[in-house]
């Protein structure tokens, strides 16, 4: 995903200084079988650590489009 695709999330001031994160989302098909599955929204969470690397946390929803 491009840079300009993340939104900024300042989650909370903590101990160490703020929380931080950046999260996208978008609509994806799950394959099942030979053919594609229902949409979904995938939305997936960065947190970038002190050695400038990047944890991720992936998220599935069935919901319908808003």
């Amino acid at each position: 995903m491009p840079e300009s695709a993340w939104t900024r999330i300042d989650v909370h001031d903590g101990s160490k200084g703020p929380l931080v994160t950046e999260a996208v989302q978008w609509r994806v098909s799950a394959k099942l079988g030979t053919g594609a599955g229902p949409e979904e929204l995938l939305f997936v969470t960065r947190e970038k650590q002190s050695d400038g690397t990047y944890t991720h946390d992936y998220y599935s929803c069935h919901a319908g489009e808003a």
